[in-house]
């Protein structure tokens, strides 16, 4: 196994405990292998950071979605609510031009009556 790999499953705890032991000892007796490692638990902090921020600006463009969705939803919901607002509306104009009409109606009926009453007085 070369260095490269075996730095990677040190710093992944993947070592056997006899490879994780004989990596030990090269740490200590071998500068380079320090600085590579070194090098490469840097590499992996800014990677996971990296990693971290790529997440949180995919978290922030999903809540900034969430909330334009949430907008749609509100103005449908406004529109839906004037909508029924006017079928209200709607319906009390009709039931008012049915009172109107039946008293129109009874107007026109009463009146009807009341010259059929002058026209019988008239004969008499």
């Amino acid at each position: 196994m070369d260095f490269n790999s075996q730095l990677k499953h040190y710093l992944d705890g993947t070592l056997s405990p006899a490879d994780r032991e004989r990596f030990d000892a090269e740490l200590q007796s071998n500068p380079e292998l320090r600085e590579a490692l070194a090098a490469a638990r840097l590499t992996r902090l800014v990677g996971n950071r990296l990693d971290r921020s790529h997440r949180r600006d995919e978290l922030l463009r999903e809540r900034r979605a969430a909330k334009k969705m949430e907008a749609l939803v509100e103005q449908r919901l406004d529109r839906n609510h004037r909508r029924d607002e006017l079928l209200r509306e709607r319906r009390a104009a009709k039931k008012l031009e049915t009172l109107v009409e039946q008293r129109l109606d009874r107007n026109h009926r009463r009146n009807q009556l009341l010259q059929e009453h002058r026209a019988a007085k008239k004969m008499e």
